[in-house]
């Protein structure tokens, strides 16, 4: 019976991950492909499945090259400014910023990974060296 349990929770172990990925990714991709289906539908007369989603990922490229320009990078950093200045904003957006630059190519963001005590003792929350 301890063998049956174990090849239970390893099978679970293996399968769980795949699963969720595939839920992540297929919810994912439906949530954004519904933002813009209403204008496809008046646009075309009909829904069409995707193109809510090539949209979104084009308009995503697009200001990705934009933000490579001088305009974006001041309004860029006018943004970290005032967002910087604002109590519990300051924590979401810092946060936030440090995890996507952290997914950036040729750039060492965090060199560690560590439990620490926090906010609360017993209570261990993960941080970035």
């Amino acid at each position: 019976m301890n063998k049956l349990k174990h090849a239970l929770i390893t099978g679970i172990g293996a399968l769980l991950p795949i699963f969720l990925t595939i839920y992540v990714v297929i919810r994912t991709f439906n949530v954004i492909d519904s933002w813009l289906q209403v204008f496809i539908e008046k646009i075309f007369g009909q829904q069409i499945i995707g193109l809510g989603f090539a949209v979104v990922l084009l308009g995503v490229v697009l200001i990705g090259l934009l933000t490579n320009t001088y305009f974006a990078r001041k309004i860029t950093t006018f943004v970290d400014w005032i967002f910087a200045k604002l109590p519990f904003v300051k924590q979401i957006y810092s946060t936030l910023k440090g995890l996507v630059s952290f997914s950036k190519p040729n750039e060492i963001t965090f060199k560690q990974v560590v439990l620490v005590e926090f906010p609360n003792q017993g209570v261990k929350s993960m941080g970035f060296i």
